[in-house]
């Protein structure tokens, strides 16, 4: 992953942000498996790249039936992005559908997503994925 200032820049704004409420906070909790923190540098690449903006989004925690991330361009609830989960080392990526369940725009500008995979993920698929 390239971008040296770029990338440094964006871990300023969501360290900023780590303890602000976000969307993903509701009075009902849909997921079904527990978030977990990923490695750092742990990205999703949408198969569609974007116009403008980063042409990926940094994965902020996941789960075997979700992920939260943060993408530099908005997409709508219910929408559905195909695309890579790919770890920072680039060693390890795995084709994901992920359905948008909730949108926040941040300070930052950036988009704060939240959402479930179309399917499950096994375990030791989001194994190489985690801050272990």
């Amino acid at each position: 992953m390239a971008g040296g200032s770029a990338d440094q820049s964006l871990r300023t704004r969501i360290s900023k942000m780590a303890h602000s409420p976000l969307a993903a906070e509701t009075a009902i909790d849909r997921r079904r498996a527990v978030r977990r923190q990923p490695a750092v540098g742990t990205y999703f690449r949408p198969d569609q790249i974007p116009a403008v903006g980063r042409p990926f989004g940094l994965v902020w925690n996941i789960s075997t039936g979700g992920m939260s991330l943060f993408m530099s361009q908005p997409y709508g609830h219910g929408e559905r992005i195909t695309g890579q989960l790919i770890s920072n080392n680039g060693r390890h990526v795995v084709p994901i559908v992920f359905q948008v369940i909730h949108t926040k725009k941040v300070e930052s500008g950036d988009c704060f997503l939240g959402g479930s995979f179309a399917g499950p993920l096994a375990e030791d698929e989001i194994r190489p994925f985690l801050f272990e």
